[in-house]
């Protein structure tokens, strides 16, 4: 499951919804709900598949956001940050 934020063409508020296999984006039928909606869920996949029956576009046409638009806090985990591979002596991943 892809969750995502995102304008659809022409759109000025920020929609969510699920990328397919298909290199679309289909949004929620419910422009309310947000990526963060879904991840408090007890089941978020299963949760954002029931909502997921609204409009769709190829993802060449959309602008991808940020898919939290105001995290609480952010996680820097392993060799995913410079300070971290140099403090092990690491090398930085591809």
């Amino acid at each position: 499951m892809r969750l995502a934020s995102f304008l659809a063409p022409g759109a000025s508020e920020a929609r969510a919804g699920i990328v397919g296999d298909t290199e679309t984006i289909t949004a929620f039928a419910d422009t309310g709900v947000s990526v963060l909606d879904l991840l408090c869920q007890p089941n978020p996949a299963e949760a954002a598949a029931a909502l997921a029956s609204g409009d769709s576009w190829p993802l060449a046409q959309i602008t991808l956001l940020a898919p939290v638009a105001a995290p609480r806090a952010i996680f820097g985990i392993g060799l995913n940050y410079a300070d971290h591979v140099a403090e092990t002596g690491g090398e930085r991943p591809k």
